[in-house]
C-alpha cells in the first residue's frame, strides 16, 4: 500500500509593516495575511500575533515532486526580484521565509 505524502510550499515575508505597502509593490495577492495585534486562539488560549505575515503562492498538495511545487510557489515572484530587493532596503526588519 502506497503512503500519501503531504507537502506544503510557500514563499512567506514576516515583519512590522503595513500588509499594502508589501501587496502594492509586488502586485501580488498574498494566499495568506496575519496582520500584528490580531488575535487567536491556540491550545484554547487567547493569543496575538507580534509580527505581521503575508504568504504567497500557498500550494499544499499530496505526491508531488517538490521542486514542481516549489515553481509554482515562486512563479508569480520571478518578476519581482527588483522589488523584493527594495522593500528590504526600505524594511530592513522583514524577513523572506
Amino acid at each position: 500500500m502506497k503512503t500519501k505524502h503531504r507537502c506544503r510550499t510557500y514563499f512567506k515575508i514576516s515583519g512590522d509593516f503595513k500588509p499594502e505597502s508589501i501587496i502594492n509593490v509586488l502586485g501580488i495577492e498574498p494566499s495568506s495575511i496575519k496582520r500584528k495585534g490580531d488575535q487567536f486562539t491556540r491550545l484554547n488560549q487567547k493569543r496575538t500575533y507580534e509580527f505581521t505575515t503575508l504568504e504567497i503562492g500557498n500550494n499544499e498538495e499530496y505526491n508531488v515532486e517538490v521542486d514542481v511545487m516549489i515553481e509554482k510557489t515562486i512563479y508569480e515572484l520571478k518578476t519581482k526580484v527588483k522589488e523584493l530587493k527594495e522593500l528590504k532596503i526600505k524594511y530592513p526588519d522583514i524577513g523572506y521565509i
